[in-house]
């Protein structure tokens, strides 16, 4: 009797339990997590706007998560530091980036997109495709050939409509890159400074706008300065160039942006003296909010109906 009395028990337990999972809501889980596996809240708008200056040191690497969730990388950094932060920001079972763009090939730029080209799919790869000897941006080259990824060769039209320039690069619906410099094919060409050769790009977001500069310097700004009205280069947030160095962000160049926000990707302590004092000082002459990547880590800005704003910085 004991034993039937057991067996009744175990199935009356079988039975209540199934009638849990059944009002259980997992759809819930799957909304809340988040890819580190950490709950957060459905109300903090998930058709924005994304976009992450991530604090790799000194170097560069900005990743964009559009409306529509396509994601976009441009450089990553000088370490494979740059992997733990996607792992932090894309789902677990997240292996495509739909974009990459590296803006030149220097190490502190292209030395973490080689590790991102290793363990994620990529949709396309956005290059100059400059000639650069160095061991590191030779295997970048290698990896998109093994892997046979696209490839799209960068530099703005201009006022010239130079066969396979680039003027604006529509992601989704209010949601482009216009594309300012190079503005000439450096496709197999060799430069003295790789730096000047720096993809610069401005994203367009409803209303607002982001300038992100690679290492272009002051030489690349006066060319940009010559071709470009100033209402075109004008953006709510500027990406300094060159990690905040004094050979770049010259006042004309400022003056014509007008940033509210400018953004410095620097290393802390790092040997160059970045951000130079003087860059710092022009920025808060023209009355700029300043956030760089060694007080503040990781900056984030999203973008809603109202425009872009800072997030926790």
């Amino acid at each position: 009797m004991a034993i039937k009395n057991k067996k009744v028990f175990i199935i009356l337990l079988i039975a209540a339990a199934l009638v849990l999972m059944q009002e259980f809501d997992f759809d819930l889980l799957t909304k809340n997590k988040s890819a580190g596996g950490q709950m957060e809240s459905t109300s903090q708008g998930e058709d924005n706007l994304k976009v992450i200056f991530f604090d790799v040191g000194q170097g560069d690497a900005i990743f964009i998560e559009t409306p529509e969730k396509k994601q976009i990388l441009i450089d990553g950094g000088d370490s494979s530091l740059i992997l733990d932060k996607l792992t932090k920001q894309m789902k677990f079972d997240d292996r495509l980036i739909d974009v990459i763009v590296l803006t030149h090939p220097h190490a502190d730029h292209v030395t973490g997109l080689v590790e991102v080209l290793k363990r994620y799919q990529v949709g396309e790869v956005w290059l100059t495709g400059v000639i650069h000897t160095s061991s590191i941006y030779l295997e970048f080259l290698n990896l998109i050939k093994e892997k046979q990824i696209p490839t799209k060769i960068i530099f703005a039209c201009g006022k010239e409509n130079i066969k396979g320039c680039h003027d604006i690069i529509a992601l989704e619906t209010g949601l482009q890159f216009k594309i300012l410099y190079p503005l000439e094919n450096l496709s197999q060409k060799r430069l003295d400074d790789a730096n000047n050769s720096s993809i610069v790009m401005k994203l367009n977001y409803k209303t607002d706008s982001l300038m992100l500069v690679g290492d272009a310097g002051i030489t690349d700004e006066e060319k940009m300065l010559g071709i470009f009205e100033a209402s075109e280069l004008k953006s709510d947030v500027l990406k300094l160039g060159h990690h905040g160095s004094a050979d770049a962000s010259s006042e004309k160049f400022l003056e014509a942006i007008q940033p509210e926000y400018g953004i410095i990707s620097v290393g802390k302590d790092n040997p160059y003296g970045h951000p130079s004092l003087r860059i710092v000082r022009r920025l808060e002459r023209i009355g700029a909010k300043i956030f760089r990547t060694d007080e503040s880590g990781d900056i984030v800005f999203t973008g809603d109906n109202n425009g872009i704003k800072t997030v926790d910085n």
